[in-house]
């Protein structure tokens, strides 16, 4: 009876660490938002509440994507604001909620690379989060019907996993301040965001998400000769310093939400590890007797 009893506990911890595992890796990737461009954002961003004063205005977007297209390479780019707490209503005024909001001028592709794409040109579009449509509609099968924001009715041209609770819409007035830019992930580095952002005045700007997984930062600070202890010093002081801009500054939502899933993620990988070795301790124990 006593070994019949512990070897059903030990089925009960493998089966549980396999489970707490594959969770665990799920939430990993569910908010994984690392196939994001390159992101900059103004330095007020990260200020007191209240938004910034130091963005970038639809005008000079403008501009700038008009001498982008010039060039033999140009970068695709993506201005955007995000307005947490606004009010969202379904077509007929019986079903409200409070959302965040993301003004965006370009597309949607460079922000959210998963799931439908509301274009540039896109005034009478919109994309909302599978709990924000619930919450309007009762269900997430919302694409095809109408949503009230801000005097503007906008048709659902798709419904997001990820974020959930979002409403994504073309930005239509001009003077709105954008406080961020994403760029197109193909092809962009750092350097060439560094020079992107200088060649337009940006030079204020701060680079916040590169989408370059830990390994590749680690690499980056290889200089050209191994020997060569001037450059470890400074790339690292370098990349120190860029560290140090980004601790404690205020998160966008899609770091944000990448964050909080690789929280969940690695305290179940944890839990599934704990049970793994339970389980271990029990085949040893088995063995002994």
């Amino acid at each position: 009876m006593r070994r019949s009893v512990r070897w059903a506990v030990f089925a009960v911890c493998l089966m549980g660490a396999v489970l707490l595992g594959t969770l665990g890796s799920v939430f990993w990737k569910r908010n994984d938002f690392s196939e994001t461009g390159i992101i900059l954002a103004t330095e007020n961003t990260y200020g007191a509440e209240g938004g910034s004063s130091g963005g970038i205005t639809p005008a000079q977007v403008k501009n700038i994507r008009e001498k982008e297209q010039e060039k033999e390479n140009p970068i695709g780019f993506t201005a955007w604001r995000e307005e947490p707490g606004a009010w969202v209503t379904d077509e007929d005024g019986f079903r409200s909620t409070d959302t965040t909001v993301l003004r965006l001028c370009g597309t949607s592709e460079y922000l959210i690379p998963h799931g439908k794409i509301l274009g540039e040109e896109d005034t009478e579009g919109c994309l909302l989060g599978e709990r924000t449509a619930e919450q309007l509609f009762g269900s997430r099968r919302a694409e095809g019907l109408k949503i009230l924001w801000c005097g503007r009715t906008l048709l659902v041209r798709g419904v997001l996993r990820e974020p959930e609770e979002v409403l994504v819409v073309q930005e239509t007035g001009e003077t709105t301040v954008f406080d961020w830019i994403t760029l197109e992930k193909s092809g962009n580095t750092k350097e060439r965001a560094r020079k992107f952002k200088d060649s337009y005045g940006l030079g204020e700007m701060i680079l916040t998400h590169t989408g370059e997984g830990w390994a590749k930062q680690v690499l980056g600070l290889v200089p050209g000769k191994w020997s060569d202890f001037s450059g470890w010093q400074a790339n690292t002081e370098k990349r120190r310093e860029e560290l140090a801009a980004e601790a404690g500054l205020k998160k966008n939502m899609f770091e944000l939400a990448e964050q909080e899933g690789r929280r969940k993620g690695f305290l179940l990988w944890i839990c599934s590890i704990a049970l793994l070795f339970c389980s271990m301790g029990i085949v040893r124990r088995e063995r002994k007797d």
